[in-house]
């Protein structure tokens, strides 16, 4: 994913839960691009980063098949975890 298509949920998150918050965000001098922008950046800067540990992390099994598969779970597992952490919520993280 994109850090246009995580700022693109995020925005139809805040519509969907908490339009005064979207609201809000869009009256401040920096308005809603920017915002948005950065919560992108932070989601694609997150990805990179939990992949990354989670590719060398010494818990990986040591069996090939299990290490193999436990890899392949990597990009779904990290894209749950920045989609819980970042994107649906109604925080001003930014």
């Amino acid at each position: 994913m994109t850090a246009q298509a995580y700022a693109k949920l995020h925005r139809k998150f805040l519509t969907e839960n908490n339009p005064g918050m979207l609201a809000e965000i869009s009256k401040t001098s920096e308005g809603l691009a920017p915002y948005l922008q950065r919560i992108g950046e932070q989601a694609m800067e997150m990805y990179d980063h939990l992949s990354s540990q989670m590719q060398t992390s010494p818990n990986l099994p040591t069996d090939y098949a299990k290490r193999l598969e436990a890899l392949q779970a990597i990009p779904l597992t990290v894209e749950e975890i920045v989609l819980d952490e970042l994107i649906y919520q109604t925080r001003k993280s930014a």
